[in-house]
């Protein structure tokens, strides 16, 4: 197909296209996603579409397939989940702006398995990792971060717990260099559809230079000594190139990722896949539900960031004496004190979901709701610091003085978002009277 001979709106969607070949392309036209060509084939079977015709200028209809923009989160979802890429180009400016032009369109985001952030495709109770891994003739380096709350880790293994990491881990999605990629590929978890296979990922985002460069740009360090990761080559390449395949595909700088932890063999007890099957931690052996399992026994948290926290403690168990102790002391602590733990979860259950309205920042994409939701959250926590304080447990006290009660950020919320906004930020009077004198003007 000569690209000259199709229509302009054509030419250009063919030209997005094979700057991502490997993703669905949904192209904006109007109210409207639509989808071409080969595009719109695999879909319409996917999505229940039906599929239709345009006319592109080569003397036949191109197949064409479309979804409405208002509804486009359950139709990602759904394309996502049969395992394939989804970009999504959107028109940067308005027919009036292009003056009888054509609208300028590009691709603002490519969504895959890994870097969902919209609340409609995650599960609020779980993390979605996506996982980096890098090897060679000298070990194995390994990355894994959660793109919606700005948790990024990082690990320096022996080959042969590779996999059994990785099946701690449950990524959505894996990235690997050639190497990894063809060992990854070998793993019996993988060909069982326990681990997604691995995607191929560029040797240049690999290599050493580059990614300690990209880690130094994301964390603003002069030095890694800060994050202990000096000298180790194998996981700065590993999370490096994590990080060039979170710059490509959500063309943004992610600005929540701002530390990286360093896991070490001594942090916590490593589980074996059959080990963790076996104990039915986080699912029953039989029909793989949470309910009876002891997850699903332990969990009475009240708060989104509690409960994915309660899974990582399940299924990475301490293995350090003194840790273990610390934890014993403060839940015996709030076992005995009943009044203080009934107080400590009112408050609680006024907290919300901290880390993923971070990532929401980190995107520009927090809503006038959303603000509220980090005003009520921050309201709760000079309660939270006083009760903590009054904690004999090391461990809860510890808790309590790492909080930070931001008075600036809460006074501005406050003066700022109305009580009761709208949902949506094209949606007026979210902004209170007062606060803006040339908006109290215009209004």
């Amino acid at each position: 197909m000569g690209n000259d001979k199709l229509s302009p709106m054509m030419q250009h969607y063919v030209t997005v296209k094979k700057q991502h070949g490997d993703a669905i392309l949904m192209f904006r036209l109007g109210d409207f996603y639509e989808m071409f060509f080969e595009d719109a084939i695999k879909a319409s079977a996917i999505l229940d579409l039906t599929l239709t015709g345009r006319d592109c200028g080569i003397g036949k209809r191109a197949e064409m397939c479309g979804v409405p923009y208002h509804a486009v989160d359950n139709y990602i979802k759904r394309l996502v989940d049969n395992g394939f890429k989804v970009a999504i180009c959107e028109q940067l400016n308005t027919p009036e702006e292009a003056k009888g032009k054509m609208v300028d369109r590009g691709v603002v985001r490519v969504i895959t398995p890994g870097t969902l952030i919209d609340d409609a495709l995650l599960d609020e109770k779980r993390s979605n990792y996506i996982a980096s891994v890098y090897s060679d003739d000298n070990g194995v380096g390994l990355a894994f971060a959660d793109i919606s709350s700005g948790e990024f880790k990082c690990a320096e293994i022996p080959f042969h717990n590779l996999e059994d990491r990785l099946l701690s881990i449950a990524p959505s999605e894996i990235i690997a260099n050639e190497k990894a990629f063809g060992q990854i590929a070998a793993m019996k978890s993988v060909r069982a559809g326990r681990l997604p296979a691995a995607q191929k990922y560029y040797e240049y985002a690999y290599n050493y230079q580059n990614a300690e460069r990209k880690l130094k740009e994301q964390l603003k360090a002069v030095s890694l000594e800060a994050f202990e990761l000096n000298g180790k080559k194998h996981a700065t390449q590993a999370s490096g190139a994590l990080l060039e395949y979170f710059d490509e595909t959500q063309k943004r700088r992610l600005t929540h990722f701002n530390r990286i932890i360093l896991l070490k063999e001594s942090g916590g007890l490593l589980l074996d896949y059959n080990a963790r099957k076996n104990l039915e931690l986080t699912e029953t052996l039989r029909d793989k539900r949470r309910n009876g399992s002891l997850l699903w026994l332990l969990d009475k948290t009240v708060t989104n960031m509690g409960a994915r926290r309660l899974r990582r403690l399940i299924e990475n168990p301490l293995n350090s004496a003194d840790s273990i102790n610390l934890r014993l002391d403060a839940v015996d602590e709030l076992v005995g004190t009943p009044m203080s733990r009934d107080r400590l979860t009112e408050l609680l259950k006024s907290v919300r979901d901290l880390e993923r309205l971070a990532g929401k920042i980190s995107y520009g994409s927090l809503m006038p709701r959303d603000c509220v939701s980090i005003l009520e959250t921050l309201n709760v926590i000079p309660g939270l610091k006083e009760l903590l304080s009054q904690s004999r447990s090391r461990l809860l006290k510890d808790l309590g003085d790492k909080l930070k009660s931001l008075p600036e950020t809460r006074s501005l919320l406050a003066k700022a978002i109305s009580d009761n906004p709208p949902a949506l930020t094209k949606d007026a009077g979210y902004i209170k009277s007062g606060f803006n004198v040339r908006l109290d003007e215009y209004r």
